[in-house]
């Protein structure tokens, strides 16, 4: 399983409240980005991957560390 932090997405129309939100999110990230589908992408193909072969029953948190602080 993978566990997402705050991720890109694209709006219809600006919303001012969503946009300032975000920021908020955005300075409390450590990593200082949202993450984006491809960030995941490479979290899974890792755990697909013959490098991860003895990788069992985890759950992988992908949130630019924001729970690690």
């Amino acid at each position: 399983m993978t566990i997402t932090g705050a991720q890109q997405a694209a709006l219809r129309r600006p919303v001012p409240e969503v946009a300032a939100c975000a920021r908020r999110m955005l300075d409390s990230t450590p990593w200082g980005h949202r993450g984006s589908p491809q960030d995941i992408a490479y979290d899974v193909l890792h755990l697909a991957s013959e490098e991860a072969r003895f990788v069992t029953g985890t759950e992988l948190v992908a949130d630019g560390s924001c729970t690690a602080v």
